[in-house]
């Protein structure tokens, strides 16, 4: 086992003067440091809820508290970051590399809010928006350059873009008719798909590919997907031809069923997919080679089988409710014709972000509504999308709830939720 000790780091709250952004804070920042190398492959056999651990979030006198938590995949530091006073709570975030994320969510006085960092989020800048944009819940980043932001302003659906890092934000220009977008996939060749909600039904869009500020300028359309899929915030485009979607199918008005689809041409044409059962929603999707570190199934449409996908959730039913679930971790090898549901611990009632970019999977979201820590972050001890390499997991409680989550290595990953953000960074 590894012996891991907190300690408490604070730091103080600075001001700087800089136009048209709010500055980057770190003020009263708590930090976890997990004294850890290696770790993989000392797990214990089953999935393991870890809530005797320290909350990272919570000043802790350093000599209180030894835990004995079993080892993830994942190394480094785990380290929270308190965001700029104007953010109330931040949904997503994507990272290009180690240090620089962009993460969206909503300000603390109304309307929508970007927050990114350049130092592995270890603190936030928050940049100027466009007039009018009240919500943001998706984003995705194609180099540290290039990004897009999806929400609405008002009853319109909306598109940010990016090309100098987060700095500056331009609306792209969208088909007519669409009230929101839900979900945003960008690839490594700098073209995006979107989830855009009409009147009718989800629309896939995508980026036009134009060099310089007029880089995903415009978002024609491309296909609708199956009118049973009502809702959908989660997208993987993994490649230029084949992208998935998850969400839910609404059998009443105050109920959801999760669904899902799939498109094998670029996002002319969607099918439905065979989903688990007895799933209220799947939040989020994420699609990639089978073996970590590949990339042959990212030029290439043919054989499925050398991708893999998994998709996070909740068995909760009622739309709205809150903690009152059980959390659902699914993956599929044959492109989403089969899912094997994957044991998460009991301590997580709904999972909202996965990301497996690093080699082994990371998972975000709420605990039961019987726990006083609200958040929890699930983290695979085996490198690997299946059900053998997830079969022993480590859930580790927040005291906020967790809503995004983005990893770019073992020892990178960003997570984001209410007020604050986590990080894994190696040991200073």
């Amino acid at each position: 086992m590894i012996d891991q000790r907190p300690v408490l780091v604070r730091r103080s709250h600075r001001r700087h003067s800089s136009r048209g952004a709010t500055p980057a804070i770190a003020a009263s920042v708590v930090a976890l440091l997990i004294s850890a190398t290696g770790l993989t492959g000392c797990g214990s056999s089953g999935s393991t809820s870890s809530t005797s651990s320290t909350d990272p979030s919570t000043p802790t006198t350093p000599a209180s508290t030894t835990s004995t938590q079993p080892p993830s995949a994942f190394t480094g530091a785990l380290t929270a970051s308190l965001v700029p006073p104007t953010v109330k709570t931040l949904t997503a975030v994507s990272c290009s590399t180690a240090t620089r994320c962009v993460a969206v969510g909503s300000a603390t006085s109304g309307g929508a809010v970007i927050a990114t960092t350049a130092d592995g989020a270890r603190t936030w800048t928050v940049p100027a928006l466009p007039p009018g944009v009240t919500a943001l819940s998706s984003v995705s980043c194609t180099d540290r350059r290039r990004c897009v932001a999806g929400g609405q302003s008002g009853l319109v659906g909306t598109l940010l873009v990016t090309t100098d890092g987060g700095d500056a934000w331009t609306p792209a220009t969208l088909p007519p008719g669409v009230t929101d977008i839900s979900a945003v996939a960008c690839r490594s060749d700098h073209r995006c798909t979107a989830l855009a909600a009409n009147s009718a039904q989800i629309t896939a869009l995508v980026s036009s590919l134009g060099s310089g500020t007029a880089w995903a300028a415009t978002w024609p359309a491309a296909g609708p997907l199956p009118a049973s899929l009502v809702s959908a915030s989660g997208l993987a485009c993994p490649d230029t031809q084949r992208c998935w979607a998850t969400g839910a199918a609404t059998p009443d008005t105050a109920h959801g069923v999760a669904a899902g689809a799939r498109t094998t041409d670029g996002g002319a044409t969607w099918t439905s997919i065979n989903v688990p059962t007895a799933i209220g929603h799947l939040h989020s999707v994420w699609c990639g080679p089978a073996q970590p570190g590949s990339t042959s199934s990212v030029s290439s449409a043919s054989a499925t089988a050398t991708l893999v996908c998994a998709a996070v959730g909740t068995t909760a039913t009622i739309t709205g409710a809150a903690r009152t679930g059980r959390g659902v971790l699914a993956v599929t090898i044959d492109g989403g014709t089969t899912w094997e549901p994957v044991a998460v611990p009991a301590s997580v009632a709904d999972l909202r972000s996965v990301t497996c970019a690093a080699g082994p999977c990371v998972a975000v979201g709420t605990t039961v509504a019987s726990l006083s820590r609200a958040g929890v972050a699930v983290l695979a001890t085996q490198t690997g999308v299946s059900t053998s390499a997830l079969r022993k997991t480590v859930a580790v409680p927040f005291a906020l709830p967790l809503s995004g989550v983005a990893c770019t290595d073992v020892s990178a990953c960003t997570a984001v939720g209410q007020a604050v953000t986590y990080h894994l960074a190696p040991p200073d």
